[in-house]
């Protein structure tokens, strides 16, 4: 086979996994596809096809001297162990993030081989098929050049074992093994059972909106929780308003829609819900009405009490740090990770976990998911809020 011959060869079947390359790995995010101008793309695919030919050209010229055992399955298996062996180097050095333990560390192999692992296995076929079928057959097969290319196998294998246990050391958090008493600690959307204590969910408001501190009418027995568009004025539109009963439970809600209040916004004011800059107000909190009346009723304030948190009840046992956070620009880094905590009610005590505790504020900065403790005088349940978005209920479990 003459020189030229080889090179077009090669091109095709550098052309062939080019192509291949492309379908594969344009549906993913985050590919290299993705980049910017058509003139930039071709300029880069002609020097990718530039490469490929001349590595497809080099393991061509390493099989007709003899270094490869003229074999179907040596022509595959020995590029698929050495693009493993350099995609695999390649991800761990670049792609691996900080992890905290083997489960953590499982699932980044996991998703390394589900997301490259049937590209290696096709190129290999492509390369080694390509080489078999075009290669002379009079290359002889002797058992010194298969013990060779047997141990060479071995030593790519073991290559790719030691750089696997390589990156489990070097990208491990460096931290005490956690303590086993934790794995008992459940996520807050898991309903925690604790001893007395059960906590669930009661209400989430979503991404795009925020729930209120809540209000009480003692009176009745009532929580009132509102949810607000998310905004930087005091006092944001009201989305949605809640009436939590004596059991905890949702006995009545209402939505802004169901208001007639023209193209203007409705808010929040201590139990009222009226119009911005208005002095007419709906009563829907104090007596279920939907009209929209003029404020006479000044005493209604007076029987709804704005609930304090109690930060005292709640303590955080354990901070298990798990991966990296960048905050602001980036110039700054902080651990995330997961925090255990513990929680007073009626002199019983519950456990729980909140995942991912820190995460990055509206102004760029880090900072811990707020989680806030309410108890209510004369009731057997407290509310517990997380983000400022999502409420529970802490109760105690059913006899």
């Amino acid at each position: 086979m003459d020189n030229l011959s080889m090179n077009i060869k090669s091109a095709l079947l550098a052309a062939a996994i080019l192509l291949f390359t492309y379908f594969y790995y344009s549906g993913k995010g985050g590919s290299f596809l993705s980049l910017g101008s058509a003139i930039v793309f071709w300029l880069l695919c002609g020097a990718a096809l530039v490469l490929c030919t001349l590595m497809v050209r080099l393991v061509a010229h390493m099989a007709i001297s003899g270094l490869i055992y003229p074999n179907a399955v040596s022509m595959v298996l020995l590029p698929f162990l050495c693009i493993l062996l350099l995609f695999w180097l390649a991800y761990g050095t670049f792609s691996i993030p900080a992890f905290a333990d083997f489960p953590g560390y499982s699932a980044i192999l996991k998703g390394f081989f589900q997301s490259h692992l049937l590209y290696i296995a096709v190129v290999s076929v492509i390369i080694g098929g390509g080489l078999y079928f075009s290669l002379p057959k009079d290359i002889p097969a002797t058992r010194p050049l298969f013990n060779a290319n047997l141990l060479f196998a071995l030593s790519m294998a073991g290559a790719f074992v030691l750089s696997v246990a390589g990156f489990y050391w070097a990208k491990k958090i460096s931290q005490p093994a956690l303590d086993p008493k934790y794995a008992a600690y459940k996520s807050l959307g898991e309903d925690v059972q604790y001893q007395g204590l059960e906590i669930s969910l009661l209400l989430d408001a979503g991404p795009d909106h925020t729930a209120s501190q809540p209000y009480y009418l003692e009176e009745r027995g009532e929580l009132i929780i509102s949810l607000h568009y998310a905004s930087s004025n005091k006092n944001a539109p009201l989305f949605k308003v809640f009436k939590i009963d004596r059991q905890g439970k949702i006995a009545d809600s209402l939505d802004t829609e169901e208001l007639t209040v023209g193209s203007g916004s409705l808010i929040f004011d201590k139990g009222l819900i009226r119009p911005a800059n208005s002095k007419n107000a709906y009563f829907w909190v104090f007596d279920g009405t939907k009209t929209l009346v003029q404020e006479s009723r000044q005493d209604s304030k007076n029987k709804i009490a704005e609930l304090q948190k109690d930060m005292a009840a709640i303590r955080l046992e354990h901070f298990h740090k798990t991966a990296r956070l960048e905050c602001g620009t980036g110039s700054q880094i902080q651990w995330n990770g997961t925090g255990y905590f513990q929680i007073f009610h009626h002199g019983d005590t519950a456990r729980f976990r909140i995942d991912n505790l820190y995460a990055q504020n509206a102004d760029g900065g880090c900072g811990a998911r707020p989680v806030d403790y309410y108890p209510a005088k004369g009731l057997d349940f407290a509310l517990l809020r997380l983000d400022e978005k999502t409420y529970y209920i802490i109760k105690p479990k059913k006899k």
